[in-house]
């Protein structure tokens, strides 16, 4: 029996001290791959028995205890990096690789991110590939058809312009419709056109109740998110962007009367119709007899053709004479009396009368093909600490009507650092020059528009003399334009009007600087306390 206990206690004895010198222990330093950087927080375990596991330190260095003897491979799995799996041994160093990781789709909201799958309210995002595919000078123009239920108006032409975006409708009758603006988290109340459509990344649109829930009474007309570009972690690219453009008129104008002659017949049909209709009395006084128009009517038909027509005068008499509401004679082109260019038999104007000259083209005056060039520089990249994008950029854009043409000259520089684990900062600044050459025109009458679908082609663009010759202008050089003012003969369509005049002589310019600039700092003091402020 004593033998019996004695081999039993040996045995045991040597079973464990068998099973200790199986356990072992494993140490190493984990960096990263590319910056050969050490790496904390990295999760370390065995892969055979996972309980068995620890974290890399602040300098990147584990210790891993009590490895069981059938444990054959060590894991090593850390967020942004490639998961590593390696054959056990006492000392194990390992580089870690970076990883691209496949996100769910990111969208800026109020003073933050969330994903889009986690977002409820009712949004709209375009991307910068889209941006891209539209050659606009302004942002409000290129979401113009991007956004359903979303209403934007380009309520000018004026190059620099910025469109009209109605996001709830029209939500008070005195207060502003607009929506507000959010660019990279601050709101913006600077002019939206100071911003380069190349600078941007997304722009997003919240249309509902959550942009109010979000913002507050801000967000009652909508709320329109911009997000500028950012530089990448471990890359660095230089882009040169350079966009050409025309801006032209491709909607055919109405069919007017561009002949002169032409014009003229029409107008001796006008005077000789309205003088049978109302007509003159022959009484040296010239008043009109209304109180029987019938009567009087048939009258002057009979006073007419005893006068006027059997001796070969006509209404050509009162074409170029104002005081019976004709046209004043100085705009009479051509080498022959007003009462001697229409034939009265036929209502024709007659052959072979040459002109003094011809009236020059008003839309030729007015409108042009206007050039539009964009060019850009970007700058970006960065590290695992720092990231970068900076931009130049330059716009020229001349606009269709003549004398209207925006430019701008911006820069900007977004930089993020992250100096330890537990802080970082960014910094967001932008500046940009613009000057808006505004043509001398109205929404009235002399508007160019409006103006050369409605004057009669017999009235020339610029003043000329009792030869046709153009009349210099001794003042500001050139030749003259004619406005028609009533002292000088008047015309009865824009008296005192010249809207080819006002795009060279009524000059608006518009110069304006615009500096914006933001930062944020935000410290991670514990796990779920973060301290963050932005100015």
């Amino acid at each position: 029996m004593r033998r019996f206990l004695t081999l039993l206690v040996t045995l045991v004895v040597f079973g464990v001290g068998s099973a200790l010198g199986q356990v072992k222990q494993v140490t190493g330093v984990v960096t990263s791959a590319d910056d050969k950087q050490s790496i904390p927080g990295v999760s370390v375990f065995v892969k055979e028995a996972p309980s068995v596991g620890a974290s890399t330190d602040i300098n990147g260095k584990y210790t891993l205890k009590n490895v069981p003897a059938n444990a054959k491979t060590i894991v090593f799995r850390f967020v942004g990096y490639t998961s590593v799996e390696l054959p056990i041994s006492a000392t194990l160093d390992v580089a870690l690789q970076s990883e691209a990781q496949k996100i769910d789709e990111v969208m800026v909201v109020a003073y933050g991110t969330a994903k889009k799958s986690a977002f409820t309210g009712s949004v709209a995002q375009i991307n910068e590939k889209k941006l891209e595919r539209k050659n606009v000078s302004e942002i409000s123009k290129a979401l113009a058809g991007e956004v359903a239920g979303v209403a934007i108006v380009n309520t000018s032409g004026q190059p620099g312009s910025n469109a009209t975006i109605r996001i709830r409708g029209f939500g008070s009758v005195n207060a502003s419709q607009s929506p507000l603006y959010i660019v990279d988290g601050v709101p913006f109340n600077g002019d939206i056109s100071s911003i380069s459509p190349s600078d941007i990344a997304t722009t997003s649109v919240l249309k509902d109740a959550t942009a109010t829930a979000i913002y507050g009474a801000r967000g009652a007309n909508g709320v329109v998110l911009i997000t500028t570009k950012k530089g990448d972690r471990n890359s660095s690219s230089i882009d040169v962007e350079v966009k050409t453009g025309w801006n032209m008129k491709l909607l055919p104008s109405y069919d007017v009367i561009s002949n002169p002659e032409h014009f003229m017949e029409l107008t001796w049909e006008s005077m000789r119709n309205r003088t049978i209709a109302v007509g003159y009395d022959a009484t040296p006084a010239g008043s009109l007899k209304l109180s029987d128009p019938a009567a009087y009517a048939a009258g002057f038909k009979a006073y007419w053709d005893a006068n006027y027509a059997a001796a070969g005068v006509n209404a050509s008499k009162y074409i170029f004479d104002g005081d019976n509401k004709g046209i004043n004679s100085v705009y009479n082109m051509w080498k022959a009396d007003g009462d001697k260019l229409i034939d009265p038999t036929t209502g024709k104007f007659i052959k072979g009368i040459e002109r003094k000259y011809t009236p020059e083209d008003w839309e030729d005056n007015i409108f042009r093909t206007g050039k539009k060039v964009e060019a850009s520089v970007k700058f970006s990249g960065g590290n695992e600490k720092t990231q970068y994008f900076s931009s130049f950029g330059i716009n020229n854009d001349q606009g269709y009507y003549i004398g209207s043409d925006f430019s701008r000259l911006n820069a900007r520089l977004n930089l993020n650092h992250k100096p330890k684990e537990w802080l970082k900062g960014s910094v967001n600044m932008a500046y940009s020059y613009m000057e808006t050459n505004n043509p001398g025109q109205t929404s009235s009458a002399n508007n160019g528009f409006y103006f050369v679908n409605n004057i009669p082609s017999i009235y020339p663009v610029f003043q000329h003399d009792d030869n046709g010759a153009l009349v210099p202008d001794m003042l500001v050089g050139g030749n003259r334009y004619d406005y028609a003012f009533s002292s000088l003969g008047g015309r009865p369509f824009g008296d005192g009007i010249n809207p080819a005049g006002a795009v060279r002589l009524d000059k608006k310019r518009t110069f304006s600087h615009q500096i914006s600039a933001t930062s944020n700092l935000e410290a991670t003091l514990a796990q779920g306390l973060t301290l963050s402020t932005t100015f």
